[in-house]
């Protein structure tokens, strides 16, 4: 049955408080996580799992480790992995990103990451057939507007404060 959803961003400040409260629910996620050279996908989430164990004086169950990179096509995804995904998921929450607010070529971050790396997870969702698709973005996105703005007024032609409001926006 599918019933896992593939999460992304789960190591930055707000995706660990998003893999909390999915946990606690007992919401099954399967977590796209890269490795480093020094630590592997597993002992990253391991890390992140101890410290919110620790602060909730609970145990809370283990999400499928998918170990990957979002900017990589197909998430860097292994065919085994791919393979678990395409019999298991059943929607995406999309948390990842790239905080850069530096001016950068579309080249660089922030623009690889929160448009290339969203453009991956569409992509990945799309194959699978995961049309439970849940992004979470920012507000970001509606540059140096001001007064009332509501969701469904995205790109109005605002101008932008920085490429992270612009990368976020598109």
């Amino acid at each position: 049955m599918k019933n896992y959803y593939l999460m992304t961003g789960c190591t930055g400040l707000l995706g660990r408080y998003l893999l909390r409260n999915y946990l606690q629910l007992d919401v099954p996620l399967a977590v796209l996580i890269r490795s480093t050279k020094l630590v592997s996908a597993r002992q990253r989430l391991d890390t992140i799992i101890g410290d919110l164990e620790q602060q909730l004086g609970r145990s809370l169950p283990r999400p499928v480790v998918l170990s990957g990179d979002l900017n990589a096509p197909g998430l860097g995804l292994s065919a085994e992995s791919r393979a678990w995904l395409r019999a298991n998921a059943r929607g995406v929450i999309h948390n990842a990103a790239s905080l850069s607010f530096e001016s950068a070529p579309r080249t660089e971050e922030p623009w690889i990451t929160n448009l290339g790396g969203t453009q991956q997870v569409l992509e990945i969702a799309r194959e699978n057939g995961l049309l439970d698709f849940h992004h979470v973005s920012t507000a970001y996105v509606c540059g140096k507007r001001t007064g009332r703005v509501y969701e469904h007024e995205l790109h109005v032609g605002q101008e932008f404060g920085n490429d992270y409001e612009h990368s976020k926006l598109l």
